[in-house]
This record gives structure tokens, sequence and C-alpha cells, in this order.
């Protein structure tokens, strides 16, 4: 298990990933251009964290697409709504487009401590998780219930085809399930 530290406060951090998001990314060293995949409109308040999870249960989103084989170095997403320290499983897909993902590319456990106001990031650097051109579905398992959990946005929209649950057996679209905003969950980038 890989313990976790806190990123920046969620206000800059939401800055910076929204206009690195929006920007088309940078240069990387290695000739491969990075940026920072999103679908949610989070810009530093309002966001929910979302009770209700159990043990088991998990929350996605699918981001992208890349139109070259990229890698991901890291995953950002907002975890709190109560205090305390949890164990989640961070699972990255392949997505097929379709409401089950594709191809699990990494899968392994960290420990995070609760935090209304900052970005949780967990560094892939060393993991090597690569993926084709297209998208990528990152997810939260949950090991626990209840509070703290996942954040979703509070724009007051939410992106079909983008937000899941996974859930008795299956995955299903947030919105489905009366769900309003997107998933707080980002992914950095960068292509090969």
């Amino acid at each position: 298990m890989t313990r976790l530290h806190l990123a920046v406060s969620a206000p800059l951090a939401g800055l910076l990933l929204l206009l690195a998001g929006c920007g088309g990314g940078s240069s990387d060293p290695g000739g491969g251009v990075a940026s920072t995949l999103l679908i949610d409109g989070f810009n530093g308040s309002g966001a929910t964290f979302q009770a209700g999870f159990v043990a088991g249960e998990e929350a996605a989103v699918t981001l992208g697409p890349v139109d070259r084989a990229f890698r991901v170095n890291s995953v950002q997403f907002l975890f709190g709504g109560a205090p305390g320290v949890r164990t989640v499983t961070l699972r990255v897909f392949a997505d097929t487009g379709a409401a089950a993902p594709g191809t699990l590319v990494h899968s392994a456990d960290y420990q995070v401590t609760a935090s209304d106001d900052a970005f949780q990031e967990i560094d892939l650097t060393g993991a090597a998780v690569t993926l084709p051109a297209g998208r990528v579905r990152v997810a939260l398992r949950f090991q626990d219930a209840a509070l703290p959990s996942v954040a979703r946005d509070g724009d007051g929209s939410i992106t079909g085809g983008r937000n899941w649950i996974f859930t008795a057996g299956e995955w299903l679209d947030s919105a489905s399930l009366g769900l309003t905003g997107d998933w707080i969950i980002r992914a950095k980038v960068v292509t090969l």
C-alpha cells in the first residue's frame, strides 16, 4: 500500500488544471505532449461529497480521447466530506465507450487522508500505465462505506456516458441513477 500526500489547495489546483486542460498541454522532455484530462467544471468551490457508497462499489469517469498512445502520470481527485483516512483501490482501464470498461491496465491500493479543499494526487510515473490512442476510464473502488468519499462538481450539469458507478456487479451511468454533477476525478497524461 502506498501512502499519498495532499496536493495544492483545491482553488489553485482547479484553476491550474482547467488552464492545462484547455490549453492543449505542454511539451514533455521526451517529445510528448502533457495535458490534464477532465470532464468536471470544478473551479475551487461547490463540490458535493457523495455519501452512500458501500465497500466494493466504484465511482469512475471516462476521459479523453487522446489522439496518440499515452502514459498516465498521475490521478487527482477530491476526497472528503468527513475526516478520516481510507484505503481506496485506483483502477485504470482502456475505455471502450460502452458501459463496461475495456482492459484493466492498473489496479493498486492507496491510502488517502480526507480533505474538503485539497486534491489527492496518486503518482503513477513508476507504474508505467500506458494506453493506446483513445479514451481512459479512471475508477476509485471504495473499501469502506459512507464518508469520506469522492466529490461531484456543483455546476448543475452531468456529462452522460462519462460518469459511472459500479454497483451490484454492473457499471451504470451516474445520470441514469439521478445524480447531477461530474465526478471530480482527473488524469495527468503525456503522449508517447
